[in-house]
């Protein structure tokens, strides 16, 4: 077995309600918000309350409701545009689990060159950690995102 370390900074705030705090956690990685979701739905109550705590904590939201089920590498790429003309420095998905990968997909596409699928089989060097915008999720499904 090879030797391995392992460290995730990964915060999980649960629970009924919680949604409240959108505002106040996203504030603490920027002010320049990309909120990311799938089109009108159901859920477009959940996302127009997400923008109003989000603007009553003083960050500038644009959104990205582009998300289609199993997103593509188009999905991404626009999400990404819209992210760099809203010098975007947090991205924050809303939703299932298209939501949640296009979210990342954008926030590595958004602080790197090309596409996100060119770092997926290490085809590029791995993404600078340090240059990839942070990802908040808000989650509305039980499945692993």
């Amino acid at each position: 077995m090879k030797n391995f370390n392992y460290h995730q900074s990964t915060e999980i705030v649960f629970g009924t309600g919680r949604v409240a705090e959108a505002g106040e956690i996203v504030s603490k990685y920027g002010k320049r918000c990309l909120l990311v979701t799938t089109p009108d739905n159901p859920l477009l109550p959940l996302y127009e309350r997400v923008k109003k705590i989000l603007l009553e904590a003083g960050v500038a939201v644009a959104h990205f409701d582009g998300v289609i089920p199993n997103p593509t590498t188009e999905t991404s790429a626009a999400g990404s545009r819209m992210a760099i003309e809203h010098k975007a420095d947090v991205v924050l998905g809303v939703g299932g689990g298209s939501s949640m990968d296009a979210a990342k997909a954008i926030a590595v596409e958004a602080s790197h060159e090309g596409s996100a699928w060119d770092y997926l089989f290490y085809k590029e060097p791995a993404p600078d950690p340090s240059k990839v915008l942070p990802v908040i999720v808000i989650s509305t499904t039980s499945g692993t995102g």
